[in-house]
C-alpha cells in the first residue's frame, strides 16, 4: 500500500556552473525525491547572480519561480525572462544559457526521457 511521505529537507549540495560568462554564481541543488526508476526527480534549485553557459537540457523539466528573476536564452538568441510566480518548461534538448539577475530559487520537476525509454 502506498503512502503519503514528506520530502526530504536537507540543505542541497553547492557547486559551480561550468561555462562562467559573468559573475561568479554558486547553484545549490537540493533533489528532494526520486522515483523507483531514477527517470522522475523533483526538489528545489538556487542560483547566486551570474551567467553561464551553454548547456543542453537532458530532462523534460517543469520549474515554478519561488524567489528572484532569471532570462534564459536560447542558443538562437531567443531569451525568456522569468521570474517569482511563473512557471515554464525547460523541453528535453533545449540549448542556451541562464542568467540569474537576482538571486533566485525554483522548485522543479524533472523527467528524463531516455532513463524511461520512451
Amino acid at each position: 500500500m502506498a503512502h503519503v511521505f514528506k520530502l526530504n529537507q536537507n540543505k542541497g549540495d553547492q557547486y559551480t556552473p561550468s561555462g562562467i560568462i559573468k559573475g561568479s554564481p554558486t547553484n545549490t541543488l537540493n533533489n528532494q525525491y526520486t522515483d523507483k526508476t531514477g527517470a522522475f526527480s523533483s526538489g528545489t534549485w538556487t542560483s547566486t547572480i551570474g551567467k553561464w553557459g551553454p548547456w543542453k537540457q537532458e530532462s523534460e523539466e517543469y520549474c515554478y519561480i519561488i524567489t528572484g528573476k532569471a532570462i534564459i536564452t536560447h542558443k538562437d538568441g531567443t531569451s525568456t525572462t522569468v521570474k517569482a510566480g511563473d512557471s515554464f518548461v525547460i523541453p528535453v534538448g533545449f540549448e542556451g544559457y541562464w542568467e540569474t539577475t537576482e538571486e533566485l530559487s525554483k522548485f522543479y520537476c524533472a523527467y528524463e526521457v531516455p532513463k524511461a525509454k520512451l
